[in-house]
């Protein structure tokens, strides 16, 4: 088990990474993640709006991988 001390350690690293302005990421979230509700709809929605708020998306991308679209089989009638 990681102790506590360890955790806030880096958890402090990782934010003052993200407040790097030399710093951009991309994440690819797949549309399953988006679909699959684990919370109340407004809390959902601004974690997702949390990201692009504070840096309007200047050095963050996130991007959305669908479903791949069925193929349609053909009947024979």
């Amino acid at each position: 088990m990681v102790d506590l001390e360890r955790r806030i350690e880096l958890t402090a690293k990782r934010q003052a990474r993200l407040d790097d302005p030399t710093f951009r990421y991309e994440a690819l979230l797949c549309e399953a993640v988006l679909r699959n509700r684990v919370g109340e709809p407004g809390v959902m929605g601004a974690q997702l709006e949390r990201p692009h708020s504070v840096d309007r998306g200047l050095r963050r991308r996130c991007h959305r991988v669908g479903f791949p679209r069925a193929r349609r089989r053909r009947q024979s009638i």
